[in-house]
């Protein structure tokens, strides 16, 4: 099984600058994403189950009980 997770610090400009075509290149099993920076649901990579957990502003995380 391949993982892969990686600190985006933005996901509409990680989007925009195509940053994600080395993960399509390898292909995980996993693909995680972290610091989305947006509450919009923007799809990166067809082909995978998507959950969202994104913090009430914009940057920050959600606490999790």
């Amino acid at each position: 099984m391949e993982i892969v997770s990686w600190n985006v610090n933005g996901l509409p400009s990680f989007v925009e600058s195509q940053s994600y075509k080395p993960i399509e290149a390898i292909n995980p099993d996993v693909f995680c994403i972290q610091e989305i920076r947006t509450q919009e649901k923007i799809k990166v990579l067809e082909g995978y189950y998507q959950f969202w957990n994104p913090g009430k502003r914009n940057g920050f995380l959600v606490r999790l009980p």
